[in-house]
């Protein structure tokens, strides 16, 4: 999740530090169909969860984290909905 900016800024910068690096270098990064069904399955649990977060106190979560960022179901739904255009685009 970090590497596609879902957690907090403190958690995302030094993964696109690391992808930058890698990237640069020459390393052919993979992603992995699990990996994939795990994005989306972490990402789909906001629409059932988000509503046990508060805006206004930060919890070591990537739900409290979107929930910060204003995100709602049907954000979630269309981050799902590209990660898996984007799979099955790749297959």
């Amino acid at each position: 999740m970090k590497y596609i900016n879902l957690m907090n800024d403190e958690v995302n910068e030094p993964a696109r530090e690391l992808l930058d690096l890698l990237k640069n270098h020459g390393i052919n990064l993979k992603v992995f169909s699990f990996t994939v069904d795990e994005i989306c399955r972490v990402i789909g649990g906001y629409v059932e969860r988000a509503y046990r977060y508060p805006i206004i106190i930060p919890v070591e979560s990537i739900y409290s984290t979107l929930k910060r960022r204003n995100w709602t179901a049907v954000d979630a739904m269309k981050v799902i909905e590209v990660v898996e255009f984007n799979e099955s685009d790749r297959s």
